[in-house]
């Protein structure tokens, strides 16, 4: 689930730029204010910066799992990222 939530985030920062590439005003159309609204830039930096942070965890979950640490300490890691 939290690698489609990144992958939501791209996509839609793809969205973004392919609105903006072909000049389709998507702010007014969904009325977001022009000063708020993300740009297609921001919306990568948060998927790409949520990817890492699941790859990460991802292998500090390994790592606790083959290193013999007590299966609940670390099973709580991606239970903590989910929260």
């Amino acid at each position: 689930i939290l690698i489609l939530i990144s992958l939501h985030m791209v996509v839609y920062g793809f969205n973004l730029w392919a609105w903006r590439r072909s000049r389709i005003n998507y702010n007014f159309i969904f009325d977001f204010s022009p000063t708020t609204s993300l740009k297609p830039s921001d919306a990568f930096l948060i998927g790409a910066s949520f990817m890492a942070l699941v790859a990460c965890s991802t292998v500090v979950h390994l790592i606790l799992k083959t290193n013999g640490f007590s299966p609940s300490f670390a099973d709580n890691i991606p239970r903590i990222l989910l929260l």
